[in-house]
């Protein structure tokens, strides 16, 4: 994936070797989890704004 920015200079997601975690605008982890040639793998877990939990997936199973 190409690297993007936010307006405000604040990247939009960061890959660090099958890791993938994208990010709000503000800097805050939005969602992270195993991504492989741009594809969801396993678990992912999704985060509000203000940084609370927001839900679990798993994309092997299809299932919440």
């Amino acid at each position: 994936m190409k690297e993007r920015f936010y307006k405000n200079g604040q990247k939009m997601f960061e890959q660090k070797g099958a890791t993938l975690t994208w990010f709000f605008k503000t800097g805050q982890v939005k969602a992270k989890g195993r991504s492989v040639d741009d594809v969801m793998q396993g678990r992912w877990i999704f985060y509000r704004e203000d940084g609370q939990l927001w839900l679990i997936f798993d994309s092997s199973k299809d299932s919440f």
